[in-house]
């Protein structure tokens, strides 16, 4: 069931029920305190729910004639399988809907953080050592995660008090259903997270060995099939947000147009060219103010290997030198190198003595950078910029730092009070 607080609202908000929860005799259920009555009738030879009437059955009589009385507005609803949109986190939000309000925030309100990238879920199997080519071996446990680079950034930062919107899409499929349930239990607006009927939800297959690394063999998918209007469809949020983040998990050239976009206005592009490839264009790196890659990705992204922090530094000039504004290279236990073209700064990473699991570190270090920078709201111009660009880095490593701790990607990040207890911000 599709409600809609108004029939002009383009807002929606979906509630999902099992036939389980259903009264036959009555025809109506109860989901997240909200009352569904209907009827069964027929469409073009096919049963339909119709006169779907909602209420909510704790608010008394007297209380609700008051709220009609004082504000006239309707909920109607429709049966429909229209993508799913982030559902109201309170009753109220139903009973008393603010069509004005709704309509400023579904179209012109900032996020703190856009992440437009993939979704998947990850398939994990934990062995003491991965198999060479052709053998088989023993793991010793399977564990499923939601993940995708995207996502990870997308819940990083959410779960660090940014408010976040994600822009992508899955299938239609029960990893689909799955994911989208998971980002509104992040609280991460889903409005522009599409729905696919042609390709399934994308997934990642996940070795990790009892040292904590792993490996990793990804499926896009549904991934794949967001587009240039897709991007277009969401462009005002897109270039009103502080902070924009992109990967390559989903085609280059929306990539590559997302980041254009987003420098139509005032946000801070952060590029974390993963998986990597070798074929960027300089468009790409013109409207990138920031490129976050890892040692291998920085060595194949630019010709240079990348064993020391020198070489890491050699790497970050000739990544700046290309049009971004800034490099960040992670270098895993070793922390990060900031670069400009006019400096440099090496940040150390905590020490962590019980890594567990290194899957998503990376997507945990990006998305907690995005959250800094949203709340230190320095423009790229600014000459402090850089100073608060280090600054963020090292906040982004000790939340990384963190999430190796535990196992999987979203499901290890740390929380604002986590952070908080641990003393990294």
């Amino acid at each position: 069931i599709t409600l809609k607080k108004t029939e002009d609202d383009a807002k929606t908000e979906d509630i999902f029920f099992h036939r389980s929860q259903v009264d036959p005799t009555h025809l109506k259920f109860i989901s997240r305190g909200v009352e569904v009555t209907f009827e069964i009738g027929e469409r073009e030879g096919k049963k339909v729910a119709t006169n779907i009437k909602v209420s909510n059955p704790d608010t008394t009589k007297p209380r609700q004639k008051k709220r009609r009385a004082k504000k006239p507005a309707t909920t109607t609803a429709s049966a429909t399988t229209a993508p799913a949109t982030t559902p109201p986190t309170d009753d109220k939000k139903l009973s008393k809907p603010k069509p004005n309000r709704t309509s400023k925030s579904a179209s012109t309100k900032s996020f703190d953080v856009i992440s437009v990238g993939s979704s998947n879920v990850d398939l994990v199997v934990y062995v003491e050592r991965v198999p060479v080519l052709g053998e088989t071996i023993h793991g010793n446990t399977f564990q499923v995660f939601f993940g995708g680079k995207g996502a990870n950034q997308a819940v990083q930062a959410g779960l660090l008090g940014a408010r976040v919107a994600m822009i992508g899409k899955v299938g239609r499929d029960n990893f689909g259903r799955d994911v989208l349930r998971n980002f509104q239990k992040m609280k991460i607006n889903r409005e522009h997270v599409g729905i696919d009927d042609s390709a399934p939800t994308g997934v990642a297959q996940i070795v990790v060995d009892s040292k904590g690394s792993n490996s990793i063999i990804i499926v896009n998918g549904a991934n794949n099939t967001l587009t240039n209007e897709d991007i277009n469809s969401c462009s005002q949020k897109i270039s009103s947000a502080r902070v924009v983040i992109c990967q390559l998990e989903i085609p280059l050239p929306t990539t590559l147009h997302t980041l254009q976009v987003a420098k139509q206005g005032k946000a801070i592009t952060i590029f974390n060219p993963a998986p990597a490839r070798t074929d960027l264009p300089s468009e790409l790196f013109a409207v990138t103010d920031i490129i976050v890659p890892n040692e291998t990705e920085a060595e194949m992204i630019t010709g240079t290997k990348v064993d020391t922090i020198d070489s890491a530094k050699v790497a970050g000039l000739s990544l700046v030198n290309r049009g971004s504004k800034f490099a960040i290279i992670t270098l895993g236990s070793r922390g990060a190198l900031v670069v400009s073209l006019t400096a440099s700064v090496h940040v150390a990473a905590p020490e962590v003595s019980n890594v567990v699991d290194t899957s998503g570190a990376g997507d945990s270090f990006v998305g907690a950078l995005a959250f800094h920078l949203s709340r230190a709201n320095i423009a790229v111009t600014d000459e402090r910029f850089f100073d608060g660009l280090v600054e963020g880095v090292k906040v982004a490593c000790g939340v990384a730092g963190l999430s190796v701790t535990k196992k999987g990607a979203q499901a290890s990040y740390p929380s604002l009070e986590e952070v908080k207890s641990k003393g990294v911000l």
